[in-house]
């Protein structure tokens, strides 16, 4: 997947399928690595993720895997909420 900048709170519909991508992936990894999650949670949890990947991407950062692993990383105990 190819990179591009993109600029603070605006994102056009190439954009926008990114990090729809971007978010995809990062909840299939979720799925993938807690199955014993508490599933009353996932909404919070993909709100979460939602959320740090618009707060990197508003930050000018565009790569797809580096958007993934900072809302991932936001996830851990401990990390600086978005």
């Amino acid at each position: 997947m190819s990179s591009q900048r993109f600029s603070p709170a605006t994102y056009d519909a190439t954009a926008l399928r990114v990090l729809q991508q971007v978010f995809d992936s990062a909840w299939a990894r979720i799925e993938a690595e807690r199955p014993l999650r508490d599933r009353e949670k996932d909404e919070e949890l993909r709100t979460r993720i939602a959320r740090a990947i618009v707060a990197q991407a508003s930050l000018g950062v565009s790569d797809p895997e580096e958007l993934r692993e900072a809302a991932l990383l936001d996830l851990e105990p401990g990390a600086a909420r978005s």
